[in-house]
C-alpha cells in the first residue's frame, strides 16, 4: 500500500514538473517599465498590463551590489520595445513567468545572463545547456556581476535579508 502511494506521488511530481516546462501561450506587447533586472511590466496588444518575471535568470536585487546596473541594462535593452512573450503560467506571486523575445527572436533572458547581469537560475531551469554556457562565458570574461568581488547570488542575498 505504501509503495503504491509513493509511486503515485512520484508520478504526480514528475507530471507537474513536465507541465511547468511547456509554454502556455504566446503574447505580444511593449515593455513599458523595468522593475529590476529580471522583472518587467508589459502592455499587451489589448492594452491590458501584466508583470513578467524572466524565466531562467535571477538578477541582483535593486539594493544588492550590481542591482542598479542590472536594472539599467534592462532599461537600455527592453524599455519601449515591442516583444514577444512566451508565457509559462504564473509564479507564486501572480507574475507571468516567461521568455521575452526581441525582434530577430533573441531570447532576452539568455542575453541577460550572457551579459553577466543575472545568474542562471538553476533551481527553476536545471537542465539548460544554453544558460549554463552563457553564465560560464560571462564568468570567464568577468562581465557584469562577475566583475564584482565576492558577488552573492540573489537567492542567497534574499535569504540573508529575511533572517
Amino acid at each position: 500500500m505504501n509503495r503504491i502511494i509513493i509511486i503515485t506521488i512520484a508520478v504526480l511530481i514528475a507530471t507537474s514538473a513536465t507541465a511547468a516546462d511547456k509554454p502556455v501561450k504566446t503574447l505580444h506587447g511593449v515593455v513599458y517599465w523595468c522593475i529590476d533586472g529580471d522583472s518587467v511590466r508589459v502592455e499587451l496588444a489589448d492594452k491590458s498590463r501584466i508583470e513578467v518575471r524572466l524565466r531562467g535568470a535571477d538578477a541582483p536585487e535593486y539594493k544588492q551590489p550590481a542591482g542598479n546596473e542590472s536594472l539599467h541594462y534592462c532599461i537600455d535593452n527592453l524599455k519601449g520595445k515591442s516583444v514577444e512573450l512566451v508565457s509559462y503560467g504564473l509564479d507564486k506571486y501572480g507574475r507571468t513567468l516567461g521568455w521575452i523575445k526581441l525582434p530577430g527572436k533573441k531570447v532576452y533572458n539568455l542575453e541577460l545572463v550572457r551579459a553577466g547581469w543575472a545568474w542562471w537560475y538553476r533551481q527553476y531551469l536545471p537542465k539548460s545547456k544554453e544558460f549554463e554556457e552563457a553564465e560560464l562565458e560571462a564568468r570567464a570574461a568577468k562581465r557584469g556581476v562577475w566583475s564584482v568581488p565576492n558577488a552573492i547570488p540573489p537567492w542567497e542575498w534574499r535569504r540573508g535579508r529575511r533572517k
